[in-house]
């Protein structure tokens, strides 16, 4: 401790001094501290690991064993490949960009929109079914896209459909501000038969009647009068004979007589035509 003396009163003032440390020969050794380093360096081979080992605590590195953690699963050969996307949380989607209830006729043509730039993105999609805010996209059975890694199918299908859609919006609402950007997800499923492939797009378009027969039942009470929460109530265990029954005479309306494009959902798909 050193002592520091002012007029009659001492002052003292304590000073921590830190050991300064020295080499073999008594020269100080410099001091260093860890900084961030943004640089641009080549991450393919080994120099710049061997020249800084310290950052993963090996001696040696390579990058071609890495391959064995890829886990790459393709998908099984001899099969109808269906990628289907959908949107997620389509219900707030919907409503914040003010979709007409039950259908919005303008969002499903964008739908279509971007089923079509699919088939031409991708020339081995052989046939497309979407309705609401999904569509399933059929595969050829020989298809090679990406020597079949599920992976790369599906990350690629799903940012290229949202990015069509982002890209056709204002083409479809020109009027309309994209507020927040959609977001899909991608299920992968392989059938080993045309026939089963048949049977899974009729279940689609089954579920596309079921869904849209009752979301047009509850949109029409819902815009009577009726709250959601009694539309419900109302709707509950109805078979399709009964909602038809309900839309006929509460609101005069047929349901047959609907457009097709939200009864049936839409087929993309492709067919020769007379060159013009």
């Amino acid at each position: 401790m050193n002592r520091l003396c002012f007029g009659k009163d001492p002052l003292f003032i304590e000073i921590s001094l830190s050991e300064v440390k020295t080499d073999d020969c008594g020269n100080p050794i410099k001091r260093t501290r860890e900084a961030i380093t943004v640089s641009n360096f080549d991450l393919i081979g080994p120099e710049f690991w061997e020249n800084h080992q310290y950052i993963l605590g090996e001696e040696k590195y390579g990058y071609e064993y890495v391959k064995k953690f890829d886990n790459i699963h393709r998908l099984p050969y001899s099969n109808w490949t269906i990628v289907r996307i959908s949107a997620c949380q389509f219900d707030q989607f919907s409503l914040i960009h003010s979709f007409d209830k039950p259908n919005d006729e303008t969002a499903l043509r964008l739908m279509n929109a971007c089923a079509s730039l699919m088939m031409e993105q991708f020339p081995d999609i052989i046939f497309g079914y979407g309705f609401d805010n999904e569509y399933s996209f059929v595969f050829q059975e020989k298809t090679e896209l990406y020597q079949r890694d599920e992976r790369l199918i599906i990350s690629s299908c799903s940012s290229c459909f949202t990015s069509f859609y982002m890209m056709k919006w204002k083409e479809y609402f020109p009027s309309k501000e994209l507020v927040q950007p959609p977001h899909f997800q991608v299920e992968v499923s392989c059938y080993p038969e045309p026939r089963i492939v048949c049977d899974y797009l009729s279940r689609r378009q089954s579920e596309c009647h079921n869904r849209n027969q009752y979301t047009t039942c509850f949109w029409m009470l819902v815009k009577s009068g009726e709250g959601e929460n009694k539309a419900k109530e109302i709707l509950k265990d109805t078979l399709p004979k009964d909602k038809n029954e309900l839309l006929f005479q509460r609101f005069q309306m047929n349901y047959n007589n609907e457009p097709a494009m939200f009864r049936k959902g839409s087929c993309a798909y492709r067919q020769k035509v007379e060159a013009s």
